[in-house]
């Protein structure tokens, strides 16, 4: 099976989407970043967990969503990163 990825843009489309069909029927719509457990910034995967990250956040702004990141990296445990979810109102 090759692999697939989901591009920023489509990433970005696919959100926006989610976010138009719901809006005008909830009271509120909370985005929250990718969880993706890596502490080393430069892997690629993390990279991409971050772009997915801004995205969110962006979208979070302009339709005046909820926005809640978990990439704040707190000290490495036995080698294991772990995250501190913070939440940021637009």
């Amino acid at each position: 099976m090759p692999d697939v990825q989901v591009s920023p843009e489509e990433y970005r489309s696919n959100v926006e989407q989610m976010i138009l069909s719901v809006k005008d029927n909830v009271k509120g719509v909370f985005l929250m970043t990718p969880y993706y457990m890596e502490p080393n910034a430069e892997d690629w995967m993390r990279k991409r967990m971050d772009t997915y990250g801004a995205i969110c956040r962006e979208l979070a702004e302009k339709y005046g969503c909820c926005f809640t990141s978990n990439t704040v990296i707190l000290p490495t445990l036995h080698g294991i990163g772990f995250t501190r979810t913070r939440s940021v109102q637009p």
